[in-house]
């Protein structure tokens, strides 16, 4: 968990140079940021600036001239490709090994908190969550800052990008998290999940469109944060739906619980 940083050095495209530039932004307030998948280092910030929130992005550890020699080394070498291939392999078995363990470890060590009225309020460990049905969306359009951004990213294949229209609808909710306990948690789109009452699970889709869209936050003692985030769903609108709070590796940790909580027609 990082330090709040003071100033940071944003990522910004310039169209005039038709290049990417850096300069120094003062933060007036701090509120977390989004961790790349793949060298687990902050590429944006969600901060507070001239009275103004922002998403700012940043240079993560992911270099384009580093994954271009790594791809020139493993094509001159068959042996080491196959190593390499081995390695890789072996990380897979790893990371599903690691699925199955918290599979059976949320099966196992949790107890549920359900919350069967609309609009009820929970506690997973130190935190209470209020989270309420926002409304449908058939297009969320991304922020040109996030969207030059993916370029790069897309360009030196580390991503595939995100969508701004979904495969069925973008079923919005907004979350108001207060933290009650002594400590720093963070809050991530991956801890929330849909249900339906076929028990149909849903993951959290980050789109990009800036705001207050949830990505990755630590929520400091005694603070309170209120974020939006949304999922690609067949949508009927007779369906019970159900928001699930599922603890994961970057935050509440502490909690014994998992909390459902219903949202949209819940008699």
């Amino acid at each position: 968990m990082m330090d709040t940083p003071k100033e940071i050095e944003s990522v910004e495209w310039n169209d005039q140079e038709k290049t990417w530039m850096t300069r120094k932004i003062t933060v007036d307030e701090y509120h977390g940021f989004t961790e790349c998948r793949y060298c687990h280092q902050p590429m944006s910030h969600n901060i507070k600036t001239n009275n103004e929130f922002r998403v700012v992005y940043v240079k993560c550890g992911c270099t384009r001239s580093q994954w271009h020699i790594y791809l020139d080394n493993t094509k001159e070498r068959y042996e080491n490709n196959m190593m390499r291939i081995g390695g890789i392999l072996a990380i897979i078995v790893i990371i599903a090994s690691m699925g199955i363990a918290f599979y059976f470890y949320t099966e196992t060590s949790f107890r549920e908190v359900v919350v069967s009225e609309l609009g009820g309020e929970t506690m997973v460990g130190e935190v209470k969550f209020d989270v309420q049905y926002v409304t449908n969306y058939e297009f969320l359009e991304k922020t040109k800052e996030f969207t030059d951004f993916e370029r790069t990213q897309i360009e030196q294949g580390l991503t595939k990008g995100t969508s701004e229209t979904p495969d069925g609808i973008y079923f919005q909710i907004q979350i108001t998290a207060e933290n009650k306990g002594s400590e720093v948690t963070t809050l991530t789109g991956g801890q929330f999940h849909l249900y339906d009452n076929e028990k149909t699970r849903y993951g959290a889709s980050f789109v990009g469109y800036g705001g207050n869209e949830l990505s990755m936050i630590d929520l400091e003692p005694n603070n309170a944060v209120t974020v939006t985030t949304q999922f690609d769903i067949p949508f009927d609108d007779e369906m019970k739906y159900e928001v699930g709070i599922v603890p994961n590796r970057f935050g509440l940790q502490e909690s014994q619980e998992i909390a459902f909580i219903c949202i949209k027609n819940c008699e």
